[in-house]
């Protein structure tokens, strides 16, 4: 895969440090554009005449770019600079520091960060073509792994929205399941309840017929209705009738219980 530079460095001042100021402001950041990275990016308001930022070009080839107020480059008034840095050999780098000219007055700009540099390796048609189908093969695996996930978490209330007490209902996708099956038990309230007292480790404990391989928790808010969910995806492993008994659950200060859950693992 083609490199790009790496900095390990961290940005001294937030975006928030861009406005109106009497000394120019900087950041270095690591911000990737293709083959090159953003490394140092200067505004003062007053404008900028110049500056002088002693790059190493046996090391190092620099584009610079400059844009006024509005993020154009249309004005003659620049008031941003910005540096873009390709490496031409791999080795580890101290930054200068920098020094900027406006109005005849000169401000230093010091920096005193490494950057490690790696020079973009060119392929071959051959290998583009290839390296564009693995990331096209990774894109879709990518996006079939967040359909699923959505999936899992996508979760139809078993609360009647004419019920205006506090309710806890503790539940399953169905009544009967096969071995190898992937199900969820769901424990829903119209409330938000303590999520954190139910574990995995609690729900596989329920029963040695069914193995619990992840867990999630979700908030719906529809209609002006509420709902809060906490779901466990289980695998069923063994054949069997499942009881599992009401739980008590925390709901603001009071505990209580849901309701008792029946099902089946068949062959």
């Amino acid at each position: 895969m083609k490199n790009q530079i790496t900095l390990i460095i961290s940005i001294f001042l937030t975006m928030n440090a861009f406005c109106q100021t009497d000394a120019p402001k900087s950041i270095l950041v690591t911000k990737f554009y293709s083959f090159e990275t953003l490394a140092l990016v200067v505004r003062f308001d007053k404008g900028i005449d110049s500056i002088n930022f002693p790059i190493d070009t046996n090391l190092i080839k620099s584009k610079n770019k400059t844009l006024d107020i509005n993020g154009q480059n249309l004005s003659p008034k620049k008031i941003y600079y910005d540096y873009r840095f390709t490496a031409k050999i791999d080795t580890t780098y101290k930054l200068p520091s920098a020094k900027l000219w406006s109005n005849n007055k000169s401000y230093e700009i010091p920096i005193d960060e490494y950057v490690i540099l790696k020079k973009p390796v060119k392929l071959s048609k051959l290998d583009s073509l290839k390296l564009a189908d693995e990331q096209e093969v990774d894109r879709i695996d990518k996006y079939k792994a967040a359909a699923k996930e959505r999936l899992e978490g996508e979760i139809a209330s078993r609360i009647s929205k004419n019920i205006n007490d506090r309710a806890l209902l503790l539940w399953t996708d169905k009544n009967i399941f096969k071995i190898n099956d992937r199900f969820k038990i769901v424990i829903e309230s119209n409330m938000n309840f303590d999520k954190t007292s139910i574990s995995m480790e609690f729900i596989e404990n329920l029963s040695e017929k069914f193995n619990v391989e992840k867990a999630g928790i979700s908030t719906l808010y529809e209609n002006g209705f509420e709902y809060h969910y906490i779901y466990f995806i289980c695998k069923a492993s063994a054949t069997g009738k499942i009881n599992i008994e009401p739980l008590e659950i925390k709901i603001e200060k009071k505990k209580i219980k849901t309701n008792e859950l029946n099902f089946e693992i068949i062959d």
